[in-house]
This record gives C-alpha cells, sequence and structure tokens, in this order.
C-alpha cells in the first residue's frame, strides 16, 4: 500500500490552523501559489533552488533517444525490444532533492511509531 493521499485542501487546513489563525485558508493557498510560481520560474531559467527545511530543486537535462537505440517494455520483459524509429528531442527535467531535516524527521526503523509506518507502506491492499 503506498502512502495516504493529502489534498491541497487538507495541507493548506493543517497550515492555516497552525498558524493559530492569524492566517486564512485563503491567505495560505495565496502564498502556496505564489511559492510554487515561482519555483517553476526560476527553474524555467536554470536556476538552482534551495528551501531551507524543504529541499532543493534543480533542472537536468536529459538526453533523448536515437533513431535505432533499442528499448524495452520494463513492464513485459519477455517482450522483443522495439527500436526507436525518430530521434528524440532533449528534455528538461526537475530533480528534486529532500532537505536532512525532512529526512531526519521521518521515525526511525527502530521506534514503534517507524515499524508501524514501514508495515503500512509495504502491505499490500
Amino acid at each position: 500500500m503506498a502512502a495516504q493521499p493529502m489534498t491541497a485542501s487538507q495541507f493548506i487546513e493543517d497550515i492555516a490552523s497552525r498558524l493559530d489563525g492569524e492566517y486564512s485558508k485563503a491567505d495560505v493557498r495565496k502564498v502556496l501559489g505564489a511559492v510554487a510560481e515561482e519555483l517553476q520560474g526560476a527553474l524555467a531559467d536554470g536556476y538552482k533552488v534551495n528551501i531551507a527545511g524543504v529541499g532543493r530543486f534543480e533542472p537536468r537535462a536529459k538526453a533523448g533517444r536515437k533513431k535505432g537505440d533499442l528499448i524495452r517494455n520494463p513492464f513485459d520483459p519477455d517482450a522483443p525490444p522495439k527500436k526507436v524509429t525518430a530521434d528524440e528531442p532533449t528534455k528538461v527535467v526537475v530533480k528534486a532533492f529532500p532537505a536532512a531535516a525532512l529526512k531526519n524527521g521521518m521515525p526511525g526503523p527502530k521506534t514503534k511509531k517507524g515499524q508501524e509506518l514501514a508495515s503500512t507502506l509495504l502491505s499490500k491492499k
């Protein structure tokens, strides 16, 4: 079973309640929207963005496949490989690296909470 999804509304409500009503949900939604827009713009301009306590985001170039390259279906290993029929352009992708504080905030594998989380994530639905 994968991690439980959290909607944007739930996330915004949690942030607004953590701020003791100092900011409304609408204010929090505007700030998160502005952060997302600025992040997207900075990445599109080629900047690496580091948000303390959250992580580092950076644009990376991913080389396109060339005509004649063999590709395979990872979901069907028995299927014969296919050839790329035309050159594919280089893509720009975003790589995200979580901050140490974010990673260290996860429960340890020896704690009860960590074991419960791990077993929940590994169990099949």
